[in-house]
């Protein structure tokens, strides 16, 4: 809106254009999901600085409950563990329960156990294991960050969770079938 300001253009008008963007699969992507939940599909990748952005969106939003699952951030070297525990420490009690995923993301649970509940928080090893669980644990007016790196596999708890998984291949990321014969 503010570049249509600079060049002139109507905001009603530039409104009217936005209305039916659509942003990129899997990136801050919202989706309707089952039991009139709302996911915001982050899965795409994993860093930590778009990990704490994606958290403090979700932290903003107005909800029920607020549901932040996160896989593993790869490809960090030495800064690992720092990494999650980081951000653990700020979902860690703004969040109201916690599902994390992979090796690396215990150290993301064991900050945040500090500042919440531990029978709040979940551990799997992976999404294939977390994402029953996820299923049984979103109620009505859940609000529901999904983030993790492309190698954790984390659209397949969206795919469990959405209320349209038939049009998964529409909205998900890698959806192909070379993808998905590689994560089998």
């Amino acid at each position: 809106m503010a570049v249509a300001g600079l060049f002139n253009i109507n905001l009603i008008e530039a409104s009217q254009a936005l209305a039916d963007y659509r942003g990129p699969k899997s990136r801050m992507r919202i989706l309707k999901g089952i039991k009139n939940t709302v996911i915001i599909d982050d899965t795409y990748n994993s860093s930590p600085a778009a990990a704490h952005l994606a958290v403090e969106t979700l932290i903003a939003l107005p909800a029920k409950r607020k549901i932040f699952i996160t896989g593993d951030m790869l490809e960090l070297g030495d800064y690992t563990i720092k990494a999650h525990q980081g951000l653990g420490n700020l979902a860690g009690g703004r969040v109201d329960i916690l599902v994390c995923v992979g090796s690396r993301s215990k150290f993301v649970a064991d900050a945040a156990s500090n500042q919440m509940l531990k029978s709040n928080i979940y551990l799997f090893e992976t999404s294939d294991l977390a994402k029953k669980k996820v299923q049984e644990l979103l109620e009505e007016g859940d609000t529901v960050l999904i983030k993790g790196s492309q190698s954790m596999y984390m659209e397949k708890i969206v795919e469990e969770i959405m209320a349209e998984p038939e049009r998964k291949n529409e909205l998900l990321a890698r959806q192909g079938r070379k993808w998905l014969e590689k994560k089998k």
